[in-house]
C-alpha cells in the first residue's frame, strides 16, 4: 500500500485521537529513532523469542526480514526501548512487495507473503528462501485480485496447528472491483498444503470517498495463544488538500470454525449472514493530519507482544512510512503502538 502515502510530505503535522471499545488499553504510539531503527516500509511483525522479533519492509532491494529487539515493561505495557538489525535476505529476480510475516516455531523458520507475486514463501533464519511455499489456490492468483490487494495479512496458530492468510480486499471474482465486503480467510496446514477457507465480512467505510487518496481493507492478522485471530481493519482518506488526512485502525477477534466455512464455488454475495464470522471489536483509533504536530501513523503490521504481570495479552503494532517520506521542513516517523488487553 506504499505508494501512495509518498504524498505525505505535503502536509505539516499530525496528532492522533483513540476511541476505545471494550476493556482494550492503547498506550501512546512510540517514535523510533532514526539512529536505532532504519527508516523503512514496515509491514509485518511477528515474535520470535523474547524480546526478539523479525520485521518485514515492502519496498526493499533484498527480499527478507530485520530482527528488532522491542524491551516492554512487563508491568506497564510501555516500550522501553527498540532497536534494530541490517536486513537478511537475498536479492530476488522481481520485486515481492513483502506485505506479512510469522514464524513457524515447528522448523524454525518465517514465511513471508507477497502482494505482488501472490505466494507465501519459507526463509531461514538468515533471510534466505528454503524453496518451500505455503500451496495457495489458483484462484487467489495474481489475475485474480484487485491491484495492490493482495495477501497482506499471514499468520500462523500453534494452538490450531494452521496457518491463516487473507487479501487485502475481496477478490474480483466476489466483488471486489465494486466495493465487496466478503473476504475468504485461507488456511494451510502444517505440511503447507491448503486447508480451508472461512468467510469474513469488513466493516463499511466511514470515511468520504474521493479526494486524493482512499484505502479500506484488512491489513493484519494474528493469532492469539488460545486459537482466536485478531484482524486489524484499517481505512485512510487524503484529501486533495492533504490537511484533514486521516488513518482509522479497528481491530477484531474473531474464531474461523467450520460454521464459517465456505469454498471456491461459494457466492459469497449470497451467504446467510451466519456463516460468516463473529466479530469483537476490542479497539478503534484514529490518527490525522493537522498543523499542530506529526504523529500520522500508518500501522500496517501486528502480532502479539508479552504478557504483562497481570495476565493481559499485548498487541504490537508497527507503521508504514515509506522510509520517512517527506521534505526539507518533515519527515514522517516509524512508529511502535501497544494495545493491550
Amino acid at each position: 500500500m506504499g505508494k501512495a502515502f509518498a504524498i505525505l510530505f505535503a502536509a505539516f503535522c499530525v496528532t492522533a485521537t483513540g476511541a476505545v471499545a471494550q476493556d482494550a488499553a492503547l498506550f501512546k504510539q512510540k517514535r523510533l529513532s532514526g539512529k536505532d531503527v532504519a527508516s523503512a516500509n514496515y509491514s509485518g511483525i511477528t515474535r520470535l523469542d523474547g524480546n526478539r522479533y523479525a520485521v518485514v519492509s515492502d519496498k526493499e532491494e533484498k527480499s527478507g526480514f530485520r530482527i528488532f529487539t522491542i524491551d516492554i515493561d512487563t508491568l506497564t505495557g510501555r516500550v522501553l526501548s527498540v532497536t534494530a538489525d541490517t536486513l537478511r535476505g537475498f536479492r530476488p529476480t522481481a520485486p515481492r512487495d513483502e506485505e506479512s510475516i510469522c514464524y513457524f516455531p515447528e522448523s524454525g523458520t518465517l514465511f513471508i507473503s507477497g502482494e505482488e507475486d501472490q505466494q507465501i514463501l519459507e526463509y531461514d533464519t538468515l533471510g534466505q528462501p528454503t524453496g518451500r511455499k505455503l500451496d495457495v489456490p489458483a484462484m487467489f492468483g495474481r489475475s485474480y485480485i484487485q491491484p495492490n490487494r493482495g495477501f497482506e495479512a499471514l499468520t500462523y496458530s500453534q494452538a490450531k496447528k494452521l496457518f491463516y492468510a487473507m487479501t487485502e480486499s475481496a477478490l474480483i471474482r466476489d466483488g471486489g472491483s465494486g466495493g465487496s465486503l466478503s473476504l475468504r480467510l485461507v488456511s494451510f496446514d502444517e505440511g503447507l498444503r491448503y486447508a480451508g477457507q472461512y468467510a469474513y465480512r469488513m466493516e463499511s467505510p466511514t470515511m468520504k470517498q474521493g479526494g486524493r487518496l482512499h484505502l479500506h481493507g484488512v491489513s493484519e492478522v494474528t493469532a492469539l495463544a488460545d486459537g482466536r485471530l485478531v484482524v486489524l481493519e484499517r481505512e485512510v482518506r487524503i484529501p486533495k488538500g492533504y490537511i484533514g488526512a486521516k488513518a482509522r485502525c479497528r481491530l477484531f477477534i474473531v474464531n474461523p470454525g467450520p460454521e464459517n466455512a465456505v469454498d471456491e464455488g461459494t457466492d459469497m454475495n449470497s451467504l446467510p449472514e451466519s456463516t460468516y464470522m463473529e466479530k469483537t471489536e476490542i479497539a478503534d483509533f484514529t490518527t490525522r493530519l493537522n498543523l499542530l504536530r506529526m504523529n500520522f501513523a500508518n500501522y500496517e503490521g501486528m502480532c502479539p507482544g508479552p504478557r504483562l504481570a497481570d495476565g493481559r495479552q499485548t498487541l504490537l503494532l508497527i507503521d508504514d512510512t515509506q522510509a520517512g517520506a517527506g521534505n526539507s521542513l518533515f519527515r514522517l516517523s516509524e512508529h511502535l503502538k501497544v494495545i493491550v488487553f
